[in-house]
């Protein structure tokens, strides 16, 4: 689902203006393939691998005139691999490792500069100009009892903007490097659980050059060296779930009980 507004700044150097901004929604579906595997090295030690190709999704009609590719707007491809290893027998660290190539998206991954007349939207038109990014967490999980299991964990990521590409990061400046989170399960029937957890993105800052688009005297936009920009984010996000286990041999699409 996207939706775009306030980018109509951007009008001279679409290929399409009429499908650029203010459209409301627009949904694209697609897919992928995804394979993984998990190695129990011992009782207590266990190892995780898996890879994504590109989830290949349907053209942005509604947006062909900003994204990069005629409005495609594929989901990158990642790498993932982690351990596991229990400390106790109720208590379990985790580690993991994940690359993700934003590069290999027109849309993420084209030079955002220099802009130039009516080449938005095009194949090699400008994108985001995001690198790709290398992530690690931790995390722990307690099985306090039977009934209720806490986890708590920390993630970081490497920042996929250049400094020289903050003037159109702006419409998505992705840059929140440090997340804490803190969640639980609390299984309260023997086949029903909820989940819940809240996860923080720090506050983080970026400082890049301002790029002046094609102007007269401008023939292929320049740097101005007299003014920087600085995209900031920081946000929060809140998952309550509901979880149903059906027991050996029941083969009824509707719980009969919870």
């Amino acid at each position: 689902m996207f939706n775009l507004q306030g980018a109509g700044v951007f009008l001279p150097y679409s290929t399409d203006p009429n499908r650029l901004s203010d459209m409301g929604y627009d949904w694209s579906w697609g897919g992928g393939a995804r394979v993984g595997a998990t190695w129990g090295v011992t009782d207590r030690f266990r190892l995780g691998f898996s890879a994504a190709s590109p989830m290949w999704m349907t053209r942005l009609e509604k947006y062909r005139g900003i994204l990069a590719d005629y409005g495609r707007f594929d989901i990158p491809a990642n790498l993932q691999a982690g351990a596991a290893y229990d400390l106790l027998p109720n208590l379990t660290v985790m580690a993991d490792w994940r690359h993700i190539f934003y590069s290999a998206v027109a849309a993420l991954g084209n030079p955002s500069n220099p802009l130039q007349y009516k080449t938005m939207g095009t194949a090699s038109g400008p994108g985001f100009d995001w690198t790709d990014t290398d992530s690690g967490s931790v995390g722990v999980e307690w099985r306090y009892s039977p009934a209720l299991t806490l986890r708590s964990g920390y993630h970081y990521t490497t920042n996929p903007l250049r400094w020289r590409s903050v003037t159109v990061n702006v419409l998505a400046p992705v840059i929140n490097r440090h997340h804490a989170s803190a969640g639980a399960n609390w299984a309260f029937t023997e086949h029903s659980s909820i989940d819940f957890a809240f996860v923080y993105a720090f506050k983080n800052s970026f400082t890049g050059v301002e790029w002046i688009p094609q102007q007269p005297g401008l023939p292929f936009g320049a740097a101005n060296p007299r003014a920087t920009i600085t995209p900031w984010v920081q946000g929060w996000e809140l998952t309550l779930g509901y979880n149903y286990k059906w027991s050996k041999g029941d083969e009824s699409l509707i719980p009969a009980r919870l």
